[in-house]
């Protein structure tokens, strides 16, 4: 839902299941979620109390005195939770209330009030501690109940030093991103409407290109902002101290059953479900009031959201609030994520929350502004998994680095996206840019999130495509989720390869090629496996925004002469063919050498200037006539054998 609302696509790979689009990972996990939280607020109300007694006596059982943890004190904790059972959903609201509004008599917290006895008074092993009976009779508890109203306030101190400042930091945050995309969107929603584009198409393109790359951001910022606020909300809300844990008590199964799987059942029931409800409605209520400027309709099925969260909280009904929940991710979804592409040209009070996302046709230019606009063509699932015979060319190594890959690629796109896109490129770049050189950025400049972009470079050394993707993300907006394919030998085959795979690139080097100009020896399969891997390839890059380098050459050229390319191999032609919906673009690099830490000293030394790194983009290589050949040349080859 909320890949939806932003109209990014970024959250998960998408697979084609019956023709229906379904985030598979997100519904998992939603389900699973929504689940739990029905059995915890079917377990509150089956849930038989314990008395006080019972507890002791368990805890006495269990006898965790070996550990730093108080077990008295959690006995006793929970069997006040098991007495407090009237603290419910809308007393938990005026308490976080009342630290705004103050408190009133209405407000006042029934129950017993608890106070904190130091382990080390209760476990203690001279002859003044209080001996424990077995059987949990004669017991002289020590002093953790009081019926005396607790006057101190270190607890409203913090929420007012700490928690609320917390709050308005990260809401503002929030605010300020989904802000600035607001003025961004409606900026190019009168560029789009005047033709005023068409003054300076270039110049346009570019800021259409740098906004779909801003729009990478902007859902980490937001969720990040999202999801602090709802933790400072917790821990405002639990003010009782519901929610506890102990290792200890954990792995016993009688403590685990009678005192910590009841107290997570309360936390989640009247801390944890509370606060998202809250942070759910504020969220919603800001994302309605932004972007009612520019999408009245989708903020106006927002403000619809809030007003029914309202009414939910007014009525102070758990279920209610489940319903509640369950619904408006539902309707959320069909809103979102089903209406803009269940037909061709969506309605006109279909909209998404000022989707920045953008791409353009490599023969027309046309530009596809916007999530739904894009011609989203996904993985074939027969290209996705290779058959039995094309995974047995690779070694018991290579299959488990390969799944692993492969499981990164498909259901990992969001963590790529982050840690190559804001993280390794900008490594990268910083490590040559005092140096950096770039020839024909005009080439790059149109290139957007969502286009489909096949790198053709030259192979001098291992990082040619860190610094390439380093310089193309700085230079526009092109896609931050890549693929490079390369040689088995090391990054699959070797117990080093596949660990500076996943944490250099998060396996963006994907998939393996075998018999490569450099291996010595030459497999079977190796033609098989090399077949599904440019399937493969020609498969991933119908999906918008995917970025493919590739080394035509094979391997390293080491050839003194650094403008001299090795022989290329037909790969790279046979996968331009195959993607007519993609830019092909050819990238040369010259300057940089395999040791890292001598050329980062170099960066950054008086010698930068005598030793340039050279990036040079050329323009999109049009094959359409060769495509238009290709199947001739097919049949006339079909004909000869």
């Amino acid at each position: 839902v909320l890949s939806k609302i932003y109209g990014l696509g970024l959250i998960e790979r998408t697979e084609q299941m019956k023709g229906v689009r379904v985030p598979l990972v997100p519904a998992v996990v939603s389900c699973l979620l929504l689940g739990l939280l029905g059995v915890c607020f079917v377990a509150v109300q089956l849930e038989p109390p314990l008395t006080q007694q019972e507890l002791t006596t368990m805890a006495n059982r269990v006898r965790l005195a070996k550990s730093d943890d108080n077990i008295k004190f959690l006995a006793s904790k929970a069997a006040l939770l098991r007495q407090d059972r009237d603290l419910s959903f809308r007393l938990l609201v005026d308490k976080f209330l009342a630290v705004v509004m103050g408190p009133t008599e209405s407000r006042k917290q029934p129950g017993l009030k608890m106070q904190r006895v130091p382990t080390k008074q209760i476990i203690e092993e001279d002859d003044a501690a209080p001996r424990i009976d077995p059987e949990g009779e004669g017991d002289q508890e020590p002093d953790v109940w009081s019926d005396e109203e607790d006057n101190s306030a270190p607890e409203l101190e913090d929420i007012l030093l700490v928690s609320l400042p917390a709050v308005i930091f990260f809401v503002i945050v929030f605010c300020s991103v989904e802000t600035a995309a607001m003025f961004a969107r409606r900026g190019r929603d009168w560029m789009l409407h005047t033709n005023a584009w068409k003054q300076n198409e270039g110049k346009f393109r570019a800021q259409v290109s740098r906004e779909s790359q801003y729009a990478t951001w902007r859902p980490y910022l937001s969720w990040v902002s999202v999801i602090a606020v709802f933790f400072v909300l917790k821990s405002s809300i639990d003010a009782f101290g519901v929610c506890f844990w102990n290792w200890s008590c954990f792995f016993d199964l009688d403590c685990n059953l009678h005192i910590l799987a009841p107290s997570v059942v309360d936390c989640t029931g009247e801390v944890i479900f509370p606060a998202f409800v809250i942070t759910a409605i504020g969220a919603c209520f800001i994302l309605a009031v932004i972007w009612s400027f520019t999408r009245p309709w989708a903020a106006g099925v927002l403000a619809a959201i809030v007003v029914l969260g309202v009414f939910v909280i007014v009525g102070d009904s758990a279920m209610a609030a489940l319903l509640w929940l369950s619904g408006s991710i539902l309707f959320a979804w069909f809103y979102f994520g089903v209406l803009p592409y269940s037909a061709e040209t969506p309605p006109s009070w279909c909209q998404d929350l000022g989707s920045l996302a953008a791409s353009s046709d490599p023969a027309t230019k046309e530009l596809r502004d916007g999530e739904a606009a894009q011609r989203w063509r996904y993985v074939d699932a027969s290209v996705v998994a290779p058959t039995g015979e094309e995974l047995a060319c690779l070694n018991l190594t290579e299959r488990v680095a390969w799944h692993v890959s492969d499981f990164m690629h498909r259901h990992g796109r969001a963590w790529r996206v982050f840690w190559n896109g804001n993280i390794i490129s900008q490594i990268a770049y910083l490590c040559v840019m005092p140096r950096l050189r770039i020839h024909g950025a005009e080439h790059v400049a149109h290139l957007a999130s969502h286009d489909t972009v096949l790198f053709a470079a030259n192979h001098r050394t291992f990082f040619d495509f860190f610094v390439i993707t380093g310089v193309v993300f700085q230079t526009c907006g092109a896609p931050y989720f890549s693929a490079y394919p390369v040689r088995a030998t090391f990054f699959y085959s070797s117990f080093l390869g596949p660990i500076i795979n996943f944490f250099g690139s998060a396996s963006a080097m994907f998939p393996p090629i075998l018999n490569t100009p450099s291996d010595e020896t030459i497999r079977s399969g190796g033609r098989v496996w090399n077949d599904y891997a440019m399937r493969r390839l020609a498969s991933e890059l119908k999906v918008p925004g995917t970025m493919i380098g590739i080394h035509p050459e094979g391997t390293r050229n080491k050839d003194p002469e650094a403008r001299k390319l090795s022989q290329v191999k037909s790969g790279v032609g046979r996968l331009a063919l195959e993607a007519p919906q993609a830019y092909v673009m050819p990238v040369f690099v010259t300057g940089f050498k395999e040791n890292v830490w001598e050329e980062l000293k170099i960066s950054y030394s008086s010698r930068a200037k005598d030793h340039p790194v050279d990036v040079y983009f050329g323009p999109h290589v049009d094959l359409s006539s060769f495509r238009e050949a290709a199947p001739a040349a097919a049949a006339a080859a079909a004909a000869d054998d």
